[in-house]
């Protein structure tokens, strides 16, 4: 690569900001790419290219598709961070945690549909995870699922019956249901804990 070209890389590579270099260094590292794949791999997010400067042996796997994921959300580019958590759900993973991080991901991309149908395997695959379970019911709260929601905010208040959250949640969504007097009892006994 001649200097001129890096350095043009490099001056895109620092417009995108701190979160943006940390990730591709990260995602550099995490790889085993060459040192200057980082900023080969900014400016090939930048222009929706990322696919090719990456190895093919590792175009596909999930991991790297959520990474990728991440930093498409992070350059701004919310299209192409939704069509790579797409082709990681056309992988069919059955690992609850990469399940878990693509709703995760689908959600601060607000694609509630997506995040909910990824949480639900999740939670499918480990049941009793707590976390998979508390991002299920705000991802059913956030889309307006209401009643998905109060079920499972219910069933997290008998998993862990001290967790006063829960109870302020279920009061939220009575109160955002018009379901007054449910919401004050609820706010009352979370206020008691």
């Amino acid at each position: 690569m001649s200097d001129k070209v890096f350095l043009h890389i490099q001056d895109r590579a620092l417009s995108l900001g701190k979160d943006a270099r940390d990730r591709a260094v990260a995602l550099a590292d995490r790889w085993s790419l060459e040192p200057m794949a980082a900023l080969v791999i900014l400016l090939a997010v930048l222009l929706g290219l990322a696919g090719v400067v990456l190895p093919r042996s590792t175009r596909q796997s999930p991991a790297l598709l959520l990474e990728l994921a991440t930093l498409y959300e992070a350059v701004g580019n919310t299209q192409a961070a939704v069509e790579k958590l797409d082709m990681v759900m056309s992988t069919n993973p059955q690992d609850a945690e990469i399940l878990a991080q693509v709703g995760s991901r689908y959600y601060s991309l607000r694609v509630y549909d997506k995040a909910i149908s990824s949480l639900e395997q999740a939670v499918h695959h480990s049941p009793r995870t707590l976390s998979y379970r508390e991002s299920l019911a705000q991802s059913y709260q956030s889309a307006r699922w209401y009643e998905e929601a109060l079920a499972a905010y219910e069933a997290l208040v008998e998993s862990d019956p001290e967790n006063w959250r829960y109870k302020i949640e279920i009061a939220n969504i009575y109160r955002d249901t018009g379901r007054i007097d449910q919401a004050v009892a609820k706010y009352l006994q979370a206020g008691e804990m």
